[in-house]
């Protein structure tokens, strides 16, 4: 949708690309290919072990079965930044090619209960080739 732009980011090891909804939204969608040495339920227990570490306020969601154009699991959970409540959301997807891809939202509670239908179109829609572009 119109709504969300493109951003680069210069990283250290390599540039990023991310997707921001709006231009005063913090809503945003990183997406990454993983490999397959898991399963995405497994990627899920991997997140939030390590989730629990870094984030401060860090509350376990519930992870569901996914389906659509590929198929896996998604989660969500609840942080807070700055004193302000986040909310994550994952979607692990195993691709056709081998690798997983996951689409991470994450942003203020407000704003994703909001982009709710949003990022469940983009999670549905998504295909291999997207990533390759990204």
């Amino acid at each position: 949708s119109s709504s969300w732009r493109v951003v680069h980011l210069n990283g250290i090891a390599h540039p990023r690309t991310e997707f921001i909804n709006s231009k005063r939204s913090a809503v945003r969608l990183r997406i990454r290919k993983v490999y397959a040495a898991a399963s995405p339920s497994d990627l899920v227990r991997r997140h939030q072990s390590s989730a629990s570490l870094f984030l401060p306020g860090y509350i376990t969601g519930k992870d569901q079965i996914f389906e659509g154009r590929l198929s896996g699991t998604k989660y969500s959970y609840e942080y807070v930044k700055s004193g302000i409540p986040m909310i994550g959301v994952i979607y692990y997807l195993q691709g056709d090619d081998g690798f997983i891809y996951k689409l991470q939202f994450t942003g203020p509670q407000n704003r994703m209960w909001e982009l709710r239908e949003q990022m469940d179109f983009i999670a549905m829609s998504f295909r291999t080739e997207m990533a390759q572009r990204v």
